[in-house]
């Protein structure tokens, strides 16, 4: 599908493309805004004429177009064609200056610096860089599937980002953590709160007096860390949060990134990159380049996985390990470098620790899903799950919707509007693992069977009848 031009595209279509480039939902835009969801719809169907001065104020920085002058400007200009007027050009170029200056510096950064370089995201970096400065909920979340790159693009923002706060920026690492008054000590130790035992109170107490930016990473295992950050935000008014989770935090403040995937080109770059750590003479040549886009392909572009395939390079081949990936994706992506934490060390270890965060209902799912190989869509779903009791219309629904929301399951839409769902190929391949370990495997796949067959023979006499019609 070719990409529609930005600069041709009225107000209603530029500001829908605009916000699924910003990887936001109609809700979250309207979240971002304090408007309605139907709100953001009628803008967009044309509906509604936008305000000029919310499009110039409020728009332009919720969708982190600062840095875009060129793009914010034309949002500007279809607004006022929309409304019949002229754009206001001075009040324009007063608004849209880029919030940030790469380059400024201030003492006492305590963030991590990265051991290599972070490919294929600059474009995002500047984005959210604009979006976290430009919008003054205080709280962005970027979630996304296992591997995706949460931490490193948090990191690669916040090291951005810092100069623009009186007290820098601190990065909190909870992976390790599971309850709220672990990750109020892990906190207070980082900022430097004087408490042997701190308490929430004396972590507020020292919070309340800076103006900092507080990068709290993996937050989806601590059941209460979404009320300990709104307990903060609340109470402490020059504090900011950049978070990462696989899974929204659910917040009136918060804005949500879903961090996506690396583009294809930027994939096989650091793959190359990762691999001439092995072998420094690895090069990208035409007869390599077909097999390494299809490694990548298949490891679903996913940071993480990349690496831990071309750690392999002095096992295998390019070729060797594309046929690997072929019957043996999860057992390729594993013995990662001893300075990344034990989770991130195996890709199977990455979704597992997703997936013992989820309920019965929700791994039993999961695992039934994984039997559709080029994706779903509801009905199928319905099919699959048609011999539980407990999974009535309603009840399959919110499972399905908690895995979306979790970062597990992939939502797309098909050109006639409808949705379509589908796994990742890593997860899928985790996913087939667990339910290979299920009683209940041959009764999906049967169910699976069926529905298919039934959809084929339906198809066909849809097919047969077309023909005859044209005789």
């Amino acid at each position: 599908m070719i990409a529609p031009n930005p600069t041709t595209l009225p107000f209603g279509a530029l500001l829908k493309h605009l916000r699924k480039q910003a990887r936001m939902t109609q809700h979250d835009l309207a979240s971002v805004l304090g408007y309605s969801g139907s709100l953001i719809s009628s803008l967009e169907t044309g509906q509604r004429q936008p305000d000029l001065q919310a499009v110039i104020e409020r728009f332009i920085p919720a969708l982190g177009l600062q840095g875009e002058p060129q793009i914010a400007a034309h949002l500007i200009e279809q607004a006022a064609i929309t409304r019949g007027e002229r754009p206001p050009a001075m009040l324009f170029q007063s608004t849209i200056q880029v919030a940030w200056q790469a380059g400024r510096s201030v003492e006492n950064k305590p963030l991590p610096a990265p051991p290599t370089e972070l490919i294929g995201r600059s474009a995002e970096i500047s984005r959210l860089c604009n979006r976290q400065l430009g919008y003054k909920g205080r709280l962005l979340t970027l979630v996304g599937p296992p591997g995706v790159g949460k931490t490193a693009l948090a990191l690669a923002v916040s090291a951005r980002l810092y100069p623009h706060y009186r007290d820098g920026a601190v990065f909190v690492p909870l992976a390790a953590v599971s309850d709220a008054e672990s990750m109020v000590a892990t906190i207070a130790a980082t900022v430097g709160c004087s408490n042997a035992n701190p308490s929430k109170t004396r972590l507020i107490e020292t919070l309340r007096r800076k103006t900092m930016l507080l990068v709290l990473d993996n937050l989806e295992q601590i059941p209460a860390a979404a009320l300990l950050v709104s307990d903060l935000l609340a109470a402490c008014p020059g504090l900011c949060i950049l978070a990462t989770s696989r899974e929204r935090l659910h917040l009136r403040a918060e804005q949500r990134y879903k961090v996506p995937p690396l583009a294809l080109a930027a994939a096989v770059d650091l793959f190359i990159q990762r691999a001439q750590a092995i072998d420094h003479s690895f090069h990208l040549t035409p007869c390599n380049q077909p097999i390494l886009e299809a490694i990548c392909q298949r490891l679903d572009c996913l940071p993480l996985a990349l690496e831990l395939c071309a750690a392999q390079l002095d096992l295998f081949s390019a070729s060797q390990m594309l046929a690997q990936l072929e019957e043996h994706r999860l057992d390729l992506l594993e013995y990662g470098a001893c300075d990344l934490p034990p989770r991130q060390r195996s890709l199977r270890n990455a979704i597992g620790q997703s997936y013992r965060l989820l309920s019965d209902a929700e791994r039993w799912l999961l695992c039934s899903l994984s039997v559709f190989l080029n994706g779903f869509d509801l009905a199928a779903v319905t099919t699959i799950a048609r011999d539980r009791a407990e999974m009535t219309d309603p009840a399959l629904l919110a499972t399905l919707h908690a895995l979306i929301n979790k970062s597990l399951v992939s939502t797309e839409s098909t050109p006639t509007g409808e949705q379509h769902f589908r796994l990742l190929e890593t997860i899928r391949a985790f996913a087939l693992e667990q339910l290979r370990r299920h009683p209940e495997e041959s009764l999906v796949r049967q169910h699976h069977y069926t529905t298919y067959r039934q959809r084929f023979r339906t198809d066909a006499s849809h097919l047969d009848w077309a023909l005859s019609r044209r005789t």
